[in-house]
């Protein structure tokens, strides 16, 4: 009785000093202390019957007392495990914790949180990884993403993999820059470190570095200092033209997205091909020394690129007569967030019959290259052939007819 006295109240000065310990899980333990130490006492009190009272007992109290301990504490640690797995952040946390104990800083991890308090974690040795990869390894060691850097066309595609394992489904294009002289190598490599500043060989920084081999990596167009709003802007303006020293260049939101998405171990391919890829080529955006910060970088909401927008101008609304032409297009103009004319990509809806008399909407709409869009709308009146009440303003025509 002095035994099972003495361990529990060992046993509750221990879990006065567990961390994530909550009223409930007090109970618990509690209910499974008692539980665990009056066994251990039968067991004792059992063997003692055998053996040497006066050896036996006290060597079996140490025992008992270090496998109660260690069983109370183990089941906190996965209870406390369970509570952070509830959370995405959390069941990452651990996923990363397990693959550096197992397999080292060098193995490649791939979690998934499906629902709270469920997870399910992949783990590989580090190793190449091809464009077909086996359906095999579709469930372990399969990776999310294949890259493919189209280095004649500057022009990056990512891929995810079909039913078969295969990736063969592209999901985003990039525009980059590449190594001026071919210094970007050709071959198939495999993503390692990264870094989200990272010092360059000439002396200027790079944001959201991804090492793709050797001195090669992901990262974005150079910042004279380790500062978002140093920008080189005139190497900006450069993206999709060779303009790098070797590395894959790309704007801040294209490689974060790869640094966010695509784990260590992630396969890239660098080719040549006058096919930019299945996605094409997006358009890019052009920045002044005015501002020199990189306007796809959204995320930080001190860039004053996101107070900026698209505009249209010219947008009127007009008369004509019943059959009269008329270039619903003539005056208008657009411009992109950072003030660049981009009147070729306006988009026109409407309505309009120039052989019936009426009045019409003309709808004008125009997308930049960052994803933002304006739009306008414009009145087109169209009168009979005798009606020559030209002298009233628009408002008194659309009475008009009204």
């Amino acid at each position: 009785m002095k035994f099972k006295k003495k361990l529990l109240v060992s046993f509750m000065k221990r879990l006065k000093k567990k961390k994530h310990l909550t009223r409930k899980k007090a109970f618990v333990y509690l209910a499974v202390g008692i539980l665990a130490i009056n066994l251990l006492a039968l067991v004792v009190n059992a063997l003692g019957k055998v053996f040497s009272r006066k050896t036996l007992i006290p060597a079996l109290s140490m025992v008992a007392v270090v496998v109660a301990f260690s069983f109370v504490y183990n089941l906190n640690d996965d209870l406390a495990n369970y509570n952070l797995m509830r959370t995405e952040k959390g069941a990452k946390r651990i996923a990363m914790g397990m693959t550096e104990k197992f397999f080292g800083e060098d193995a490649m991890e791939r979690f998934e949180v499906k629902s709270p308090g469920e997870m399910t974690v992949s783990f590989a040795a580090a190793q190449d990884v091809e464009n077909e990869t086996p359906a095999s390894n579709f469930i372990e060691g399969m990776k999310p993403y294949f890259i493919k850097v189209n280095r004649q066309m500057n022009c990056v595609t990512v891929y995810t993999y079909d039913e078969n394992g295969l990736y063969t489904i592209p999901v985003k294009a990039m525009t980059c820059s590449v190594g001026i002289g071919g210094e970007t190598p050709l071959g198939t490599f495999t993503t390692s470190d990264r870094h989200e500043w990272c010092y360059m060989v000439d002396g200027t920084w790079g944001m959201y570095a991804v090492r793709i081999d050797g001195p090669i990596m992901f990262h974005s167009v150079p910042f004279y200092t380790k500062n978002e709003d140093d920008l080189e802007w005139e190497q900006f303006n450069k993206l999709g033209e060779d303009a790098s020293l070797g590395c894959v260049r790309l704007a801040v939101a294209d490689v974060k997205w790869i640094f966010d998405n695509c784990p260590h171990g992630t396969g890239v391919e660098i080719y040549d091909d006058v096919n930019p890829g299945p996605l094409g080529k997006p358009d890019t955006i052009k920045i002044t020394a005015d501002c020199t910060w990189d306007p796809t970088d959204i995320l930080n909401v001190d860039n004053p690129w996101n107070a900026c927008a698209p505009s249209l101008s010219g947008v009127e609304s007009r008369i004509v007569k019943v059959g009269e032409p008329v270039d619903i297009l003539e005056g208008v103009k657009a411009y992109d967030s950072c003030g660049n004319e981009i009147s070729s990509k306006i988009k026109v809806t409407t309505n309009l019959d120039l052989t019936t008399a009426g009045e019409y909407t003309v709808e004008y709409s125009v997308t930049d290259a960052l994803g933002r869009t304006a739009s306008q709308s414009a009145t087109v009146l169209v009168l009979k052939p005798n009606d020559n009440n030209f002298f009233f303003s628009l408002n008194d025509k659309i009475n008009h007819l009204n």
